[in-house]
């Protein structure tokens, strides 16, 4: 397995104006990272999406540093499907000119309570189908990561995965979203590893609520735990187990670190890579 990075685990530095999409390109690659993966694009001013995304794909080819995944939102639960669907499919003209062989798309991130999960599922995998479609023209395949609250549950995961039933779509598992639906990640991997595309690495600091109050800078889970992200290998995700599973399964693609804790970025991800690559090992 190959390990790679997403632009997401940048983010802070990009937003302060420190780095840019193009700039980390060559920091991922003098890290030791294999690939990169853009998570949407952060895209300069007077520059079109498909002007940034060309420079983005030469500056890669010239680190010679993999553009493995692009990863996009979407909204086929509450949204227009014909409008979401014509956005996905000008994202998937964006991952080709990046060069990238998969794209992330989501689902939705919130469900109405009136509606049942099951009742609109045949609906949203339709649209999920015309993506894959289209995707597959332009030498991308689609998939969808168990992300949004309502997505992250391993029995939805799956029921998508084979309701859509497309030799060009499957699933993104991220080992740590698992948690914020109170799921435990080594058992929810070894599940669903045999639909693997892709896996993000992801880890969690994770502590109970005490009282009513959300501590600053976590998020909550459905089961009223309080999460936090951190350093891959310091928080309660069983990075080593859910490895084990991937590789049980069968999965030997890319392995994505995602960083979102507040840790020192340079010191997050060149830990991360080096306890990946020793479980690889």
């Amino acid at each position: 397995m190959l390990v790679s990075v997403t632009s997401y685990s940048f983010l802070r530095w990009i937003k302060k104006g420190l780095e840019t999409d193009l700039s980390i390109i060559k920091i991922a690659k003098d890290m030791g990272f294999d690939a990169i993966e853009f998570s949407t694009l952060n895209v300069p001013e007077g520059k079109t999406k498909e002007e940034w995304a060309t420079m983005l794909a030469e500056e890669a080819k010239k680190q010679d540093l993999k553009v493995i995944c692009y990863s996009v939102g979407g909204n086929l639960i509450t949204g227009d499907l014909k409008e979401q669907v014509e956005t996905l499919k000008q994202e998937v003209d964006i991952a080709a000119i990046l060069g990238a062989s998969l794209m992330r798309h989501d689902i939705g991130y919130t469900f109405p309570h009136t509606v049942s999960f099951a009742a609109e599922t045949e609906k949203f995998c339709e649209a999920i189908r015309e993506v894959a479609d289209y995707a597959k023209t332009k030498g991308v395949k689609t998939m969808s990561e168990n992300h949004g609250r309502y997505y992250q549950d391993i029995d939805r995961v799956e029921e998508v995965y084979y309701t859509v039933n497309h030799e060009n779509y499957g699933v993104l598992i991220d080992i740590g979203n698992f948690l914020c639906a109170d799921v435990d990640p080594s058992y929810a991997v070894g599940r669903l590893a045999k639909t693997a595309t892709h896996v993000h690495l992801k880890d969690f600091l994770k502590k109970p609520i005490i009282g009513k109050e959300q501590p600053a800078g976590w998020i909550v889970t459905r089961g009223g735990n309080a999460l936090r992200g951190t350093v891959l290998g310091d928080g309660v995700v069983p990075l080593a187990s859910c490895l084990y599973a991937l590789k049980f399964g069968g999965y030997n693609g890319y392995l994505t670190v995602e960083f979102e804790g507040p840790e020192e970025i340079d010191y997050a991800l060149t830990t991360a890579l080096k306890r990946v690559r020793a479980l690889i090992n």
